[in-house]
């Protein structure tokens, strides 16, 4: 820069541009440093000389700079400098920077409505100036932000547009990006089948143009979507696939999103501490490169660390993803994941006071998917907030999106909640509905492969009441539960709570729940007393 700025050349323009070039080839190359240097000389250089236009150039390319460089509040600065600079001017390079604010404003700074009127603003630049490339970028920008908006319809609407725009002006790489957003969105608007066409079609745009970063998420992508149907050997070949691909790539979020879809397959097969293993990892990698994408994922590290025992790891986590979780809009879809995985970590967990507030904070998102069905986690919690209109309304909904998208996953637990409903409400015929429920739920995580899951659904069948007119079972001493009289074997077989919760696939503060009203109904100050109980009993 200082070399550039100390020759003489034959115009001040001519320096400038020089400088504009410098910024841009430094930019691409990672040099973050030497790009604001020189996008700040030109800046400077091109007002100086009464040049706005020019000089809106060096406020934009410094913006993109500092963006990149994680410098938001410079950025915005910046970009809004040069539409200070521009005027009433509407080119293409006001429509870029339309775009870039808004993207900004939405995703670094959560300010969705502004975001939103700058992409609207980037959109009729382009439709006035008859661009189609243009017009198809700023839809996209559009489509996305209503889409993180939590206005999915609108979004996937926009996205569509743009997509038809960047085929129609035959632009691989626009309908790739286009299709990156469409598929994300699809997915969480629970529509598996359009979700998977889309993933097709990225990929051929992709390889189209012959840009692997298009491909970065999509194989992991269709990994979830196999897996969550239960067609576990197409989900590990595309997750092959992935691997393959995110290899050949410098940026570390594929990666960590790779592992993050491992975690959820072994999720699914019922290996829990291969899915607290595989998400470790993904947040590993997201704090060392301090990504904003660490709030998706967080919450999926913690539910792993009840699923393993590990109460207390998974209560930090959650307060740091609480904590993270109070900068964002509530009804944003960032924060839909996160809400998610709270739920699922405090029903596993059995914090029932954290359960008004979360479905609450779940509500925004009926009828979506988004790592579980919205509707079945607000059906559970319903259950045991003995709202039982509400429960059935909420499990109908989750039952039926599941069946039509063959969600096997969500229909097993979906089937697994209409058990407890039924049991909780009562009434004629309850039992022999809650029987088929869970014979039912018990098969799909069979064909899983889940033996976790099986044995819980299995000890719960074994549980229930006699069916009319079989053969009433004994009564169990002390007014004992089966699952109780389960604890109580192997506690008087000197197992620890943490050995039994993995051997009956229970939370250990499920298990610390179970021994202690045992204690409290057999009379037991200790386990040494409960072991002599369980004996005098023949229970072992």
């Amino acid at each position: 820069v200082e070399q550039i700025e100390s020759v003489g050349l034959p115009s001040p323009t001519a320096r400038g541009e020089v400088l504009l070039g410098l910024g841009e080839a430094a930019l691409q190359s990672g040099e973050q440093a030497e790009a604001a240097r020189a996008f700040e000389s030109a800046l400077a250089w091109f007002r100086r000389n009464g040049e706005q236009a020019s000089a809106a150039r060096g406020a934009y390319g410094l913006g993109r700079t500092r963006w990149q460089s994680g410098e938001v509040a410079q950025a915005e600065a910046a970009f809004r400098l040069a539409l200070e600079l521009l005027g009433e001017e509407a080119g293409i390079e006001a429509s870029h920077i339309h775009a870039d604010l808004a993207n900004l404003l939405v995703l670094s700074r959560h300010q969705y409505d502004e975001g939103v009127r700058h992409a609207q603003r980037a959109l009729d630049i382009a439709r006035h100036l008859g661009d189609e490339p243009l017009s198809a970028a700023a839809l996209r920008t559009l489509g996305n932000l209503y889409v993180r908006a939590n206005r999915l319809s609108e979004g996937v609407a926009r996205l569509d547009n743009a997509l038809e725009l960047a085929v129609k002006s035959d632009n691989p790489a626009e309908a790739a990006e286009v299709c990156t957003g469409l598929l994300i969105a699809v997915a969480w608007n629970c529509n598996f089948q359009r979700a998977r066409e889309t993933a097709l079609q990225l990929i051929h745009f992709a390889e189209r143009c012959q840009t692997r970063h298009h491909l970065r998420h999509v194989y992991s992508l269709l990994a979830v979507l196999e897996a969550a149907q239960g067609n576990l050997e197409k989900s590990l070949a595309w997750l092959g696939r992935a691997e393959e691909i995110v290899a050949s790539l410098a940026d570390p979020e594929p990666l960590a999103f790779l592992h993050c879809c491992r975690a959820f397959l072994a999720w699914v097969s019922g290996d829990y501490a291969a899915m607290l293993a595989q998400v470790s990892q993904t947040i590993q990698i997201l704090r060392a490169s301090e990504a904003e994408a660490l709030i998706w994922y967080l919450g999926l590290e913690a539910f792993a660390s009840v699923l393993c025992g590990q109460h207390a790891a998974g209560q930090v986590l959650r307060d740091e993803l609480e904590s993270l979780l109070r900068a964002l809009p509530d009804g944003s879809l960032p924060a839909s994941e996160a809400f998610s995985h709270l739920a699922l970590f405090a029903l596993a967990s059995g914090e029932h006071d954290r359960l008004p507030s979360l479905h609450a904070k779940l509500l925004p998102f009926r009828g979506q998917y988004h790592d579980a069905l919205t509707d079945r986690l607000l059906g559970a919690i319903e259950i045991i907030r003995e709202e039982w209109d509400q429960a059935r309304d909420s499990l109908d909904a989750a039952e039926a999106i599941a069946r039509r998208e063959n969600l096997r996953w969500d229909l097993a637990h979906t089937l697994a909640s209409r058990a407890d409903l039924e049991l909780a409400r009562g009434g004629t015929g309850s039992v022999t509905r809650a029987r088929a429920f869970l014979a039912e739920a018990r098969d799909l995580f069979k064909s899983f492969g889940n033996d976790a899951e099986e044995r819980r659904i299995r000890a719960r069948l074994r549980d229930l009441p006699p069916q009319p007119g079989g053969k009433p079972s004994q009564p169990a001493p002390a007014g004992l539960s089966r699952r109780e009289l389960d604890v109580l074997r192997l506690l008087a077989q000197g197992k620890t709570n943490r050995e039994i919760a993995e051997t009956l696939a229970l939370s250990e503060k499920t298990v610390a729940n179970h021994v202690t009203m045992i204690f409290n109904k057999i009379g037991a100050e200790n386990r040494a007393a409960a072991a002599a109980f369980a004996v005098r009993q023949g229970l072992v």
